[in-house]
């Protein structure tokens, strides 16, 4: 596990560099994600909610609703920095805690819910699991959401970067991302004592343009292991290999399948 939980690590803190690059071209997350997760409340007030691996925001800020306390918590200082600068710039009310999903920073049943966005392939999952039960309160809500990758078979058809980076060297998507499964998830959820997990499936069309899409590969910590020169070969290839796909089009739908999986605290 010591070996796991460190090489998962030390790819999850690239992501620090390509801080601004994240907040330029990561896409809000569809907003159906975050009304499931409100329905699941059944509208009570003074709600405290965790966001775990939160980054510079994305997946916190939309959490912000009125009689909500929301604290985001993540590993790296420089996406925390930009997460709040980002908040204050919106006169957002958010607290941000510097802190790992394997030893959270938390007293234990603190909070009413703990969401993680596109994040939980990152974590070491039992200990993570561990400690989201912990700092939760009893009936508390677990609410997990990720995107699908495509196939292997299809994945040239929404995914170029995927080929093009192993072509330098690069496994993506990591095989943390293909190991944590919607169904690897579900399971460790229900084994760890969580009540009523449920599955369910938000399928999206997003709309990216030629930049959007090569804006993007710069937000993954696969590009941050590339040399300076094949960071520059990745992102001209990946923008004459859409050029030329998508026939002089300004833009292009994407289709996007997330997965929420969501349970509750035994009481």
């Amino acid at each position: 596990m010591a070996h796991k939980e460190s090489a998962i690590v030390k790819r999850a803190e690239q992501f620090g560099g390509v801080v601004e690059s994240y907040q330029q071209y990561r896409k809000p997350h569809p907003i159906d994600v975050f009304n499931g997760f409100f329905s699941l409340l059944e509208h009570r007030s003074g709600i405290t909610v965790l966001d775990l691996a939160c980054g510079s925001g994305k997946s916190t800020e939309p959490l912000v609703r009125k009689g909500v306390s929301v604290v985001g918590c993540d590993p790296d200082l420089r996406m925390l920095r930009k997460a709040d600068d980002e908040a204050k710039r919106r006169h957002l009310s958010v607290a941000y805690a510097l802190g790992r999903a394997e030893r959270l920073p938390f007293q234990k049943v603190s909070f009413d819910a703990a969401t993680i966005g596109s994040a939980f392939h990152w974590f070491a999952y039992e200990e993570a699991t561990v400690e989201m039960k912990r700092v939760l309160k009893p009936g508390g809500l677990v609410y997990i959401f990720q995107y699908r990758y495509p196939t292997t078979e299809k994945e040239e058809d929404h995914n170029e970067e995927a080929p093009l980076l192993r072509c330098y060297g690069v496994e993506y998507p990591a095989p943390e991302r293909t190991r944590t499964t919607p169904e690897f998830i579900k399971d460790l959820l229900e084994m760890s004592g969580f009540k009523n997990v449920r599955l369910r499936t938000i399928k999206k069309l997003r709309r990216y343009s030629v930049a959007e899409r090569v804006g993007r590969i710069k937000t993954l910590s696969a590009y941050t292991l590339l040399s300076a020169r094949n960071k520059k070969e990745v992102t001209t290839e990946l923008t004459r290999i859409l050029e030329r796909k998508w026939g002089g089009r300004k833009y292009r739908l994407i289709p996007q399948s997330i997965d929420v999986l969501y349970g509750y605290k035994s009481e």
